[in-house]
């Protein structure tokens, strides 16, 4: 017998669900709304809309963190960062991103694939006014990612800026402050069973590659590429990252995870009953169940 102790030993058998194609909603939206709400109601998650953000360099090099859920929509899902950050600077050079929802209390995983865009300044602007007031000065007092000389000089800091902007003033928004929008190309649903043998299905852009590679016309692909999800507009010049940010993002960073990629079967357009083929959402998908 293994002991438990040890990597080798810390085994557990996951019983909890299983996930067939008869029970997947008719779009990956439904799909994530449904599984986002169990993650939620379970009251086992301390924070269940913790996602982990994963970016690269252009030349490959990844890095990752967690970050916090602010919105979904048909459009992607959406964080909100300091732009001059390791991942604002990396979305800016290299827009292709992945997250992950590691919901382990549920046995599930959702794994995204995708292209960031930036929130437009009124959306980023109607969020940053409904931040606590600590984390409005937050923004500014933080270098997100830089090397600084000490606790203190955050704190000093954070402390000047509240000076500056009393109680009863309102704090601008940091032009280097704002909202990004993965619009995905893949979302994948992972469902623990027993032996390993999980169940993966994934709804994949019509477009993408099957190999999470991205499509031909995606932004990653150059400043003038789309992405679009639903109609979310993600062409350089409609909110996409074609350079340096100057206008926009601030959150936590930390680990990662990924369920990977694996192959692909014939696929099938759209998904078990829900909306018919004309629905923004759905058209132009296919779900495809992935092996564990």
């Amino acid at each position: 017998m293994s002991d438990p102790h040890t990597l080798a030993g810390m085994r557990r058998s996951y019983a909890r669900g299983r996930l067939d194609e008869a029970d997947l909603a008719g779009d990956w939206l439904s799909q994530f709304t449904r599984w986002f709400h169990d993650a939620v109601a379970s009251r086992r998650l301390v924070e269940p809309n913790a996602m982990v953000v994963a970016t690269a360099t252009p030349d490959g090099r990844p890095s990752l963190r967690t970050v916090l859920l602010r919105g979904f929509d048909e459009r992607g899902l959406v964080f909100y960062t300091n732009q001059r950050s390791r991942k604002g600077t990396e979305l800016a050079a290299n827009p292709a991103v992945a997250l992950l929802f590691s919901w382990v209390p549920l046995e599930r995983q959702v794994v995204v694939t995708g292209t960031a865009s930036r929130v437009d300044r009124a959306e980023t602007e109607a969020y940053f006014h409904g931040r606590p007031r600590a984390s409005q000065l937050s923004a500014w007092a933080s270098p997100q990612s830089s090397v600084i000389p000490s606790r203190e000089t955050l704190d000093d800091a954070a402390a000047a800026l509240a000076r500056k902007w009393p109680e009863g003033t309102e704090v601008p928004v940091p032009g280097h402050w704002g909202g990004v929008r993965v619009v995905p190309e893949t979302v994948e649903f992972w469902q623990g069973r027993p032996d390993r043998l999980h169940d993966r299905l994934r709804f994949r852009r019509s477009d993408a590659s099957p190999d999470g590679g991205g499509s031909a016309g995606s932004a990653g692909a150059g400043a003038g590429g789309s992405a679009g999800a639903g109609g979310a507009e993600t062409s350089a010049g409609a909110g996409g990252f074609d350079g340096p940010a100057t206008d926009r993002s601030g959150d936590a960073d930390g680990p990662e995870t990924s369920a990977g990629a694996g192959g692909s079967g014939p696929g099938r357009s759209g998904s078990g009953g829900g909306s018919g083929p004309g629905d923004p959402v759905r058209a132009g998908w296919v779900v495809e169940r992935l092996a564990p």
